[in-house]
């Protein structure tokens, strides 16, 4: 068993910009497969009823999810999770072992973490975000938009990818 390795860190200016965009991250809900993971609270939730995770743990679903189908770095990730302390890189791999273990990843079954050798991590699964309970914007950015025409009728129609959202609009022909 690897032991945490904490020392302060020297002093840093320069904070990523994953570590800026973490320190704004609360209000906001992240809809995923069965899991809601909620930013104001600080939990995950799995159909409704919670699953326990080590806040460290949950940081880094959170700075996953927020950068959902991207590759975050091992490094970027050191620094938002253990921000003024200098840590070995098997704190992460343990933190992401303990958070894939919480979401029922394995080789066999459902995918919520992949590993990108060399580089980071990428959170795999579509995400819908809702900000203080209003949709963001952002889970419309990878909506197909389909025309579509009934009994004279128009209408421009977009479904988002999990079938969570849709959006329509009636066009006058």
């Amino acid at each position: 068993m690897s032991r945490a390795m904490a020392q302060p860190a020297p002093s840093r200016n320069k904070r990523s910009s994953v570590s800026k965009a973490m320190a704004q991250t609360h209000g906001e809900t992240y809809w995923f497969a069965d899991f809601e993971l909620n930013t104001t609270e600080g939990v995950l939730r799995k159909k409704g009823e919670i699953v326990p995770l080590a806040p460290k743990a949950l940081k880094a679903l959170e700075l996953l999810v927020r950068n959902a189908g991207s590759v975050v770095s091992r490094s970027d990730m050191v620094e938002s999770l253990w921000p003024d302390a200098i840590v070995e890189e098997s704190n992460l791999t343990v933190t992401i072992s303990n958070l894939r273990r919480a979401l029922g990843d394995s080789d066999t079954g459902t995918k919520f973490i992949e590993t990108v050798p060399k580089r980071g991590y990428r959170f795999v699964r579509p995400v819908v975000t809702t900000r203080n309970g209003a949709v963001s914007s952002d889970s419309f950015r990878s909506m197909r938009i389909v025309r579509l025409t009934y009994a004279g009728r128009v209408l421009d129609v977009a479904i988002s990818p999990d079938g969570r959202l849709l959006a329509y609009v009636p066009i006058d022909a």
